[in-house]
């Protein structure tokens, strides 16, 4: 079939969220001359095709011969088994009998093995490895029922759940098909691969049976059998697991500390963007936006922080015109001239800059949809800071906003306009950077970190708006990229997903489908491995950088410091104190105290000084000061009532 001539036709038949068919076929009528069907699942233990009227083949790879003697033999039967000089051992089924012809010949001086259906076959065929011959009788008793289709269920925002009884987060509904017609049940199980991430999520009651008996290793650890149509992934999403608010967990920890951190506020306040791309104009617009928010979180604790009334003044005054200096850079970058502006692309179904419609290659591939979540989610986080406070601008720009959550977190299957969460793939739980290139290795993505920035930002924007649902929706796409975060991009001496020397690099610079890389687009430098996974440092980072990950590498990365080249840029630099913060914030504070605020402006501009001292002195191994938050709000600002552009 995939040698056909020209009338040969290849189409994507249907897709759900969680498989894709595909079809080829011979001919203009469908089966008339040959035709395969298969629906791609990930996770499943077996290749399925459906053939009608088309030659079984199956086709070894270079170099890879049947073991035995030469010779032709012919077999019949369901269930083949067949074992090469590689030691694998493949299983094969069929839902009708057959007879398929193994030849194995020498052909120019090398021996070549071959597997055909000895005439055309209508039915269906099952391929699955043989890790270990325990595992024949777990594949055969399920080798009947095969998966067609994938669908997600959310659990709603009034959903109660509790440690002792976590409700699912989200559930994976396969339907199936039977290979003999039988319906599903204790005889005909589906049988399908977990990942190292959902196990521990199979916390519920309704989740399917674990089968440790049946597993096999992959570049992404080993993958363990589960038997059931229905998948239950307890996934932490809700404010009573832990969800991550507008401001760090703990307060500031010294009094100097909340000084030095106003003061540094103060001084920044007339910042504005130097970039105008969407993703470092973007960080530097987020910037404002996390001064914005620091500068509030500082006023409702007044009293706790013992300041003056000039002090609180200056800090009001400060959040007007931080609102105002956030309005009148968000505002273009929404709707205004700038390059940097979104428009909709009624190609592909999304938003792009305006550059990127004269420049495919501008933004690092905006317009071929690669980083959306990544650019966005910044502008999206600035533009949730300022809805917080500015009821105007919420009210006016409300559909905007959501349009660009629309773009890379869609949470409606059915919008016509755009695509259902464009980079989150649900089975592996993280997201995928690429867009519409191809490479040979697949999808990968970089920085994980940013991509939690971007789910954090729709959960702000959600809880800016009053939209629970929303808010709920940015809280589970965040709790899946921390949990497969953690486990496939950080690597602790207790991860057991990467063999040795690999394992020994501390962390994964990128994620492919195929391969895993220590390396990063931008460089190799092994600052820029590890601060691509962390940066921007925000509350939502409390709960993706694990402290012992943290402490493992620093050990590794503390040679950066003393290499004579290439230099270490200012913005890394920052990005390492923030980092070391996590295990000694007081030694963070003091490096970080030492450079000037100029040193966090320009390229990787992604945290002010305020926003760095800020993560360090909240860091819940610092000594807090002791008191509470205000029981009630201080009189704070007007909100901004400044009105909309014409």
């Amino acid at each position: 079939l995939l040698a056909a001539p020209s009338t040969a036709r290849y189409a994507l038949e249907r897709y759900d969220e969680l498989s894709a068919t595909l079809s080829w076929q011979m001919g203009v009528t469908f089966g008339a001359l040959g035709a395969m069907t298969a629906t791609l699942v990930q996770g499943q233990p077996y290749t399925t095709v459906v053939l009608t009227a088309a030659t079984l083949t199956l086709v070894p790879g270079p170099g890879t011969v049947l073991l035995g003697a030469p010779g032709t033999t012919t077999l019949t039967g369901t269930k083949f088994r067949f074992s090469f000089n590689n030691g694998r051992t493949w299983l094969l089924y069929t839902s009708v009998p057959t007879s398929i012809v193994v030849r194995t010949v020498l052909s120019g001086g090398i021996m070549v093995s071959s597997i055909e259906g000895a005439a055309l076959f209508s039915g269906v065929v099952r391929l699955a490895l043989l890790a270990d011959p325990s595992q024949e009788v777990i594949l055969d008793q399920s080798a009947d029922l095969y998966p067609i289709g994938g669908r997600l269920q959310v659990a709603s925002a009034s959903a109660t759940s509790s440690p002792q009884s976590p409700a699912p987060a989200l559930t994976f509904l396969y339907t199936t098909a039977s290979m003999t017609g039988r319906p599903a049940g204790p005889t005909a199980p589906l049988l399908m691969y977990a990942m190292p991430h959902h196990v521990p999520l199979f916390r519920t009651p309704g989740a399917p049976f674990v089968q440790p008996s049946l597993a096999v290793r992959t570049i992404r650890g080993k993958l363990t059998g589960v038997v059931g149509a229905t998948w239950k992934l307890s996934y932490p999403m809700r404010p009573s697991s832990g969800m991550p608010s507008w401001d760090a967990p703990t307060p500031i920890a010294r009094p100097d500390q909340v000084q030095a951190i106003i003061a540094t506020l103060l001084q920044e306040k007339d910042y504005l963007p130097t970039a105008g791309d969407v993703y470092f104009g973007g960080a530097e617009v987020a910037s404002i936006a996390r001064n914005l928010v620091i500068t509030q979180d500082i006023l409702s604790r007044a009293r706790q922080y013992d300041l003056s009334s000039s002090t609180v003044q200056s800090l009001a005054t400060l959040v007007m015109s931080l609102t105002s200096t956030l309005r009148s850079v968000v505002i273009p970058r929404i709707s205004g001239g700038l390059d940097s502006a979104l428009a909709y692309d009624v190609t592909w179904g999304g938003l792009l800059p305006r550059a990127s419609f004269k420049d495919k290659g501008a933004n690092f591939g905006n317009a071929v949809y690669n980083d959306h979540h990544f650019h966005y989610g910044y502008l999206v986080y600035a533009c949730a800071a300022l809805a917080r406070v500015d009821p105007l601008f919420a009210a006016t720009y409300r559909n905007a906003l959501l349009d660009i959550v629309r773009d890379y977190a869609n949470p409606s299957i059915t919008d016509s306009w755009f695509p259902f969460a464009r980079h989150m793939d649900f089975y592996e739980g993280h997201s995928w950077a690429t867009g519409l290139d191809v490479f040979n290795d697949g999808k990968n993505q970089e920085s994980v970190s940013e991509a939690v920035n971007a789910y954090y930002a729709v959960q702000l924007l959600g809880s800016a708006l009053g939209l629970t649902d929303l808010e709920q929706w940015g809280g589970l796409l965040l709790s899946m990229e921390v949990v497969s975060g953690q486990a496939y991009w950080q690597i602790p001496s207790t991860s057991n997903i990467y063999p040795k020397p690999f394992a020994d690099k501390k962390v994964v610079g990128m994620l492919w489908s195929s391969k895993v890389d220590y390396g990063t687009w931008f460089g190799d430098q092994m600052e820029f491995m590890f601060m691509i996974q962390a940066i921007p440092f925000i509350p939502a980072s409390e709960q993706l950088l694990s402290p012992a990950w943290v402490a493992e590498s620093w050990q590794v990365l503390q040679a950066v410091f003393s290499r004579p080249s290439p230099a270490l840029n200012d913005g890394f630099r920052s990005f390492l104190y923030m980092f070391q913060a996590v295990i000694d914030p007081q030694a963070a504070w003091q490096q970080l105290m030492a450079m000037s605020p100029a040193r966090f402006q320009g390229p990787w501009a992604h945290h002010s000084k305020s926003a760095a001292l800020y993560w360090v002195a909240t860091r819940p191994t610092a000594l807090p000061i002791s008191g509470t938050p205000n029981p009630t709000p201080l009189p704070g600002p007007s909100p901004c009532v400044c009105p909309p552009p014409s």
